[in-house]
């Protein structure tokens, strides 16, 4: 995971950092990004499930490939053959069950939902 210049630079951190405190910043970097970088869908934690329109996949924050492109995070779905990015990952549940989901679908298909 490659995150751009305005976020974790390795040189602010202190000299002797443990595994576990650079695992936790680049968690909460990673948070940030898709928090800053999401408007349609909020993300409270990396456990936060979704799913990609494009391949069908259901993944966590964790799992989002993020990478960098003229200064600018790019978000990719985790199957790496698919070309599912961050306007791709919907909310997971069953869009027929869940009027959330189902607005969530409709929104980021393109398509209008229609009240019933």
């Amino acid at each position: 995971m490659i995150f751009p210049s305005s976020s974790l630079r390795f040189s602010s951190l202190p000299k002797q950092v443990s595994a576990a405190t650079f695992t936790r910043q680049k968690q909460q970097a990673k948070l940030q990004l898709l928090q800053d970088h999401d408007s349609d869908r909020t993300w409270v934690s990396l456990e936060d499930t979704r799913i990609c329109l494009l391949c069908g996949s259901e993944f966590n924050g964790t799992q989002i490939r993020i990478r960098a492109r003229n200064g600018r995070p790019i978000f990719e779905c985790p199957e790496t053959a698919c070309k599912g990015s961050l306007p791709h990952f919907v909310y997971a549940g069953n869009p027929l069950l869940s009027d959330a989901s189902w607005s969530d679908w409709m929104k980021s298909s393109g398509a209008q939902a229609h009240e019933t």
